[in-house]
């Protein structure tokens, strides 16, 4: 065959092709871009940019077509060009997959082949990034069979250009040869694939960073329930879908605002990214509110505002597409209703509602009921608690229109409602009952209050889940640990099962975020106890209820804040706390509550945070349940501890090499460190010697986390040093304790992970480190210049969105003998260095460091004295620390 490849025979030829299709490509695709910037709705979007594509192809294919018939004569067109997937839809967003499919009858032909190589290479020199193939029809039906993807792929195939009779052809063969057989496996498999999906994207519409096609609640939803309507009646689009009767023209609508919505956002993620994404990230939701026209108002921001909207529109894309698949799932074409099989199998489970296939059906399809008993509204969840089954599409859509017509008066008067609804809180699996609620809109019936909290954003990066999800998502926790089999978590699940009314915690986390509903984030708290009061004062649930869920909601952060940001081996801390919290049975709830509000915020819980927060537990509850006669003072201990020490090193190391050791360190650091800890650290500084430096790592693979040991000469900024090393390999310090003897030694502990919370066990990396460490303490080597090769994790953009003004908060009433620094930050690159670097150049010493993180918000928490060992008390002193730390962390 004589070559004809353009560009072969006449390169400027082709050249100018290609320019003149990447000038109208431009043209066009800033059309689409205006109509998006002007306010279009979505769909007309996506469809003005699909039809710029066909044009293209069409010209390319026109072309080729009369280039190859000038070569050998006219020749009938053997191929066609389809659009498939959602190129095939005709929904293309701005930079979205441009999928296309060669198709013959039989075998290929010189023209066929012609085309589809020479399209690729002309589509790929104008800009386009194809996805394409080249098949038979006997191809597609053997593809399709084998390949659920390849198969909905082509069931969205639309006709763009050649020969349409063949494309009919294969068109009407694969619908009835493929898509029509094996419907039940066809639509069980996408529900098994929905299933994975949703686990995959946080099983849940209100996360804070949603993906917009494949999470819960995105276009893919919608796009599963078109395949399945497709496979069960042919039917294609939702128009067709509602002129044939399987959805109503209310839910028509509802589906066409939602999917348009989407759509909207979607392209407006690909025009700020320049690129295919699905991610509406933090970063953007700001840029796409304001051009959707969000404007801030009293109580609420635009982005809160625009997020309220997409978690609406979301939910209501979720539902419609669960709904739909399960009408395509339960339709009968002889009997629309009940059928006999059906009729045999429903169980009477009491007041009208029948379970069948573990969900709860009203028994007549009579939704009237709940008009004539609104009570039932709460008891039907009674039952779903009670058998385990879940709600039936038709009666959440029965609810649904049944309650504006509801007095919420008359249900939250009504003690009957109010024994439910506590018995609810008795009862399992309480957190998906609640859920159930909220989506039908009874909870917020029963508690208006709850309705401010509904598809309410946290506005920050550090909570994963709207507040009402997240509040959900803490009692699932909570009653997860009755048979969890996490190991890290087996004491807290014997706290859980020997609580006397776990209900009293559940309406506590219930209500423990009630407060940011009225837009008081600061005071969430105090606002969150006052609401609280009045709700259950008004359900009229006494039996001291109130007290115990008010002492926790105006206390569930307390136990975080010390845990990760104090002392907790000084006794004043554990002193004051157990005042405040005045028996073990609340210590004990306020556990748990703990526990669960921190895992329900996502990536905040560690293995390490947890251990913190045992380690708290523990030393209150001790102090709690001593008797007055069995506390020592602290000479007595100190007394022991030597005693310990001294019997486990005997034989190995000088007793009054041991006996100058405790006489050279604090009290405090006796009193505070583990026998097993303080033999290690004797035995290191036994090996200091005349070295610059004597270090030592061990591994807690339990909490996940390594502890270092650093032994020095005590010379003046070392930890600020070793700080900054080990920040340059992006190691992520926990905590340090600090402590230089008389003599002028120091000892450095430090537990460290690396950034995604595991143990550092490569032991080249400690050697590196090590020599490191070395060079920098002789001067051979410069922290900053160390930094400064270290990888980023932070995002640039991210900090812009999220920008945390540093608050130094200093703190003279906490201890008794230290001053406490507290830094709160902007997370970045080597601010640990750069705050320890600017105590020492201050004149300070640090005893403790504690640092935690909270996605971009950095708290470094420091136990300091002067270099005498004094308290920090002269008010000039703290005024320039003050100074010298904001200012070095707001640069």
């Amino acid at each position: 065959m004589t070559n004809l490849i353009l560009g072969h025979n006449d390169h400027s030829e082709r050249n100018r092709y290609i320019k003149s299709m990447k000038e109208f490509i431009e043209r066009e695709k800033e059309k689409v871009r205006i109509l998006y910037y002007h306010g279009v709705s979505g769909r007309d979007v996506v469809k003005a940019n699909t039809i710029t594509v066909d044009d293209v192809i069409k010209n390319v294919f026109c072309m080729l077509s009369d280039s190859f018939n000038k070569a050998h004569g006219s020749v009938n067109q053997s191929c066609v060009v389809a659009a498939i997937g959602g190129y095939g839809r005709g929904d293309l967003n701005p930079y979205s997959d441009v999928d296309i499919l060669f198709l013959y009858r039989e075998d290929i032909d010189d023209f066929t082949m012609w085309i589809a190589r020479n399209m690729i290479s002309l589509l790929w020199d104008i800009g386009f990034e194809i996805g394409h193939s080249t098949r038979s029809i006997k191809d597609c039906f053997r593809i399709a069979m084998a390949d659920i993807t390849a198969k909905t792929a082509m069931m969205e195939s639309r006709f763009i250009i050649g020969n349409k009779e063949l494309f009919n052809e294969f068109y009407n063969s694969f619908t009835r040869e493929v898509v029509r057989k094996g419907v039940n496996s066809f639509l069980e498999q996408k529900i098994a694939d929905r299933i994975a999906r949703y686990h995959t994207y946080g099983n849940t519409v209100k996360v804070s960073e949603p993906n917009i096609k494949e999470g819960l609640g995105g276009l893919r939803d919608l796009h599963n329930a078109i395949w399945v309507s497709l496979a069960k009646f042919g039917l294609r689009d939702l128009k067709g879908i509602n002129e044939r009767g399987i959805i109503d023209g209310e839910e028509l609508k509802i589906a066409i605002n939602a999917l348009d919505f989407l759509l909207m956002i979607r392209n407006g993620l690909h025009f700020i990214y320049g690129k295919r994404n699905d991610l509406l990230a933090f970063e953007v939701q700001g840029e796409i509110a304001s051009h959707l026209g969000y404007k801030d108002n009293n109580t609420r921001s635009a982005v809160e505002l625009f997020m309220q909207d997409y978690y609406i529109h979301a939910t209501a894309m979720h539902n419609f597409s669960m709904e739909l698949i399960d009408r395509c799932r339960t339709y009968n074409k002889n009997n629309k209703g009940r059928n006999i099989l059906r009729y045999l199998k429903e169980k009477d489970i009491g007041d009208g509602f029948v379970s069948y296939c573990n969900e709860i059906y009203i028994k007549d399809l009579n939704t009237d009921i709940f008009k004539r008993n609104p009570l039932l509204l709460l008891k039907v969840f009674w039952y779903c608690q009670r058998f385990e089954i879940g709600l039936s599409n038709s009666i959440k859509k029965g609810i649904r229109s049944t309650l504006p017509m509801i007095d919420g008066d008359e249900l939250i008067s009504s003690k009957e409602c109010r024994d439910i609804f506590l018995s609810l809180f008795k009862g399992k699996d309480i957190a998906n009952i609640l859920r159930s609620m909220q989506e039908i809109g009874v909870l917020g019936k029963y508690i208006p209050e709850f309705n401010d909290l509904i598809h309410l954003i946290h506005n920050d990066c550090y909570h994963q889940y709207t507040v009402d999800e997240h509040t959900f998502r803490s009692i699932e926790y909570l009653d997860g640990l009755a048979d969890t089999e996490e190991k890290e978590l087996i004491e807290l699940s014997r706290l859980y099962k020997e609580l006397s009314r776990p209900e009293v915690v559940r309406l506590a986390l219930l209500f423990h975020d009630i407060g940011k509903g009225k837009g008081e984030r600061k005071r969430h708290i105090e606002k969150g106890s006052e609401i609280a009061r009045i709700i259950i004062d008004r359900l009229g649930i006494g039996d001291g209820i109130s007290e115990d869920v008010d002492f926790l909601i105006k206390n569930h952060l307390l136990m975080n804040h010390i845990a990760q940001r104090r002392d907790m081996h000084d006794q004043k801390t554990i002193v004051e706390f157990a005042e405040r919290v005045k028996d073990v049975e609340n210590l004990n709830r306020l556990y748990l509550l703990t526990y669960a509000d921190t895992r329900a915020v996502h990536d905040v819980w560690s293995v390490w945070k947890g251990a913190l927060l045992w380690e708290l537990y523990v030393r209150v509850y001790s102090f709690m349940t001593m008797d007055e006669a069995e506390r020592i003072t602290d000479d007595v201990m100190i007394y022991e501890i030597r005693e310990d020490v001294l019997r486990v090193l005997r034989g190995e190391i000088d007793q009054d090499e041991i006996n100058r050791y405790f006489n050279a360190m604090p009290g405090k650091y006796i009193l505070s460190t583990a026998t097993e800890k303080i033999v290690r650290h004797i035995r290191l500084t036994n090996r200091l010697k005349d070295s610059m430096l004597v270090m030592e790592y061990s591994h807690n693979l339990e909490v996940g986390y390594t502890e270092l040991m650093v032994c020095t000469m005590g010379k003046a900024g070392t930890f600020s040093k070793i700080a900054g090393t080990l920040t340059s390999k992006n190691i992520n310090i926990l905590g340090a304790q600090i402590y230089t003897r008389s003599d002028g030694i120091a000892i450095d502990t430090l537990q460290v992970s690396w950034i995604d919370g595991r143990p550092i066990i490569d032991d080249g990396l400690w050697h590196r480190i090590e020599d490191d460490l070395i060079s920098v303490l002789e001067g051979r080597k410069d922290v900053k210049e160390l930094l400064a090769s270290r990888q980023r994790y932070l995002s640039p953009e991210r900090d812009k969105v999220f920008n945390i003004p540093t608050e130094v908060i200093l703190d003279n009433k906490t201890s008794d003998i230290h001053t406490v620094i507290e830094v709160i930050f902007q997370d970045r690159l080597g601010a640990l260095y750069t705050i320890t670097n600017a105590l020492f150049d201050l004149g300070i010493d640090i005893y403790l460091a504690k640092i935690s993180t909270e996605a971009h918000k950095a708290i470094d928490v420091f136990y300091v004295t002067d270099l005498e060992g004094h308290k920090i008390l002269e008010e000039e002193k703290l005024k320039k620390i003050k100074g010298e730390l904001e200012k070095d962390n707001n640069n």
